[in-house]
């Protein structure tokens, strides 16, 4: 489905593990597949390596169509997957540079404020989200977010609610592993906590689950 890869992680065990899963793939690390610990928060503090790497990654000045699968060939997209939440300061830096520096499309999962919460589930949320190590207004509402990815240069942009086939899930599958390591005296530990914050946006619906897409016109 892609020709190259560039995987960025600052945690250091997904680091690792991605590298064996590249091995055990038989896809050692090559031109066309690299991944770095870094922080993809802040492409500012990037090494050369980094750099290079998704240079690398720009199309040749003219793409073309794909005549039998009728997909554009050469575009780039950053993929972020449940972690732009946890971005310091805020999502801006990485949406700036995917827009303006690698002109790339952007899919991600993330979180977004229900329109109408409440000034005490705000509040709550909040220090959930400090606990969880996000920065301030790391839950945005959805015209908020659709608003900054315009504003870096994303004229399409679009989010849609999959929540209830998220945390309402993710809760139960909590729940019975809690239930299975009970038997043999062992728990879930931190992720009991887990597991009711799950189980409260499921059934509040203070914070949505959403699949991003944003899309550049040029």
């Amino acid at each position: 489905m892609f020709d190259r890869y560039v995987g960025i992680t600052l945690n250091r065990q997904q680091f690792e593990y991605a590298k064996l899963r590249f091995k055990h793939a038989g896809l050692e690390e090559s031109e066309s597949f690299k991944v770095f610990c870094a922080d993809a928060a802040n492409p500012q503090s990037w090494s050369n390596d980094i750099i290079d790497a998704l240079a690398s990654l720009q199309p040749e000045s003219s793409s073309r169509l794909d005549t039998d699968t009728k997909v554009l060939k050469n575009e780039i997209w950053v993929l972020a997957l449940d972690c732009l939440y946890h971005f310091k300061p805020s999502r801006m830096p990485i949406f700036e540079y995917s827009s303006k520096t690698l002109r790339a499309n952007i899919m991600a999962f993330d979180l977004v404020l229900h329109d109408n919460i409440s000034a005490s589930n705000l509040l709550l949320l909040q220090l959930i989200g400090r606990l969880m190590g996000c920065p301030p207004r790391a839950f945005l509402k959805r015209y908020d977010y659709l608003d900054q990815l315009r504003n870096v240069g994303y004229d399409h942009a679009e989010i849609w609610d999959v929540s209830e086939h998220v945390f309402a899930p993710l809760a139960k599958f909590l729940r019975r592993q809690q239930k299975d390591l009970e038997a043999i005296g062992l728990g879930l530990g931190k992720l009991r906590f887990a597991a009711w914050i799950f189980e409260w946006w499921a059934k509040s619906q203070v914070i949505k689950g959403v699949i991003v897409l944003a899309k550049r016109r040029d």
